[in-house]
């Protein structure tokens, strides 16, 4: 959960979608609203990181062979809405 006074801003357009979701909206003609409360969309776990910290952790992730995507950042939000914002489209086709 975020804190009070920030939002998570997440670019829809910065990772790939696995096909099972493209199926499934396309299958149960779910719009990307739905699929992103009721889905992961293949988004495993999602670390927040300082900016300062973003290379290093980066290049550790690289070391290890592990898949990431920059999909956002946090930015300043305010008190009474939403704390998750939304820019680009999911890649469905």
């Amino acid at each position: 959960m975020l804190p009070s006074g920030v939002k998570a801003e997440i670019d829809l357009a910065s990772w790939p979608v696995p096909a099972i979701f493209k199926y499934l909206a396309k299958l149960g003609k779910i719009d990307s609203g739905e699929l992103l409360q009721s889905f992961n969309m293949g988004v495993g776990m999602i670390l927040v990181v300082p900016p300062k910290n973003v290379k290093s952790v980066e290049a550790d992730l690289k070391k290890r062979r592990e898949k990431f995507f920059l999909i956002g950042r946090i930015g300043r939000g305010e008190s009474g809405k939403a704390r998750v914002s939304y820019a680009g489209s999911l890649n469905l086709a």
